[in-house]
């Protein structure tokens, strides 16, 4: 629900690897800081859009993918 804060941990890869909330993936449209296992608050801002805010206040904008996602090996 927009709007809606929800809990979530980044992956092991941070923004580079499947962001998966609600049944959809995410992208973080241009650059991002690395969020590697980090724990915070999605939150929903739009049927397309979201933020995620890590509990030290840091966020990083996110879009709905409307398509496949291909995902790479992190190490």
């Amino acid at each position: 629900m927009v709007g809606t804060d929800y809990a979530y941990t980044m992956p092991m890869c941070g923004t580079k690897g499947p962001i998966d909330i609600d049944g959809a993936f995410w992208d973080v449209p241009g650059s991002a800081p690395e969020f590697d296992s980090l724990p915070g608050i999605f939150r929903l801002t739009s049927p397309s859009t979201a933020t995620f805010t890590t509990r030290d206040g840091r966020s990083v904008e996110l879009v709905r993918r409307s398509g496949p996602k291909r995902f790479v090996i992190c190490s």
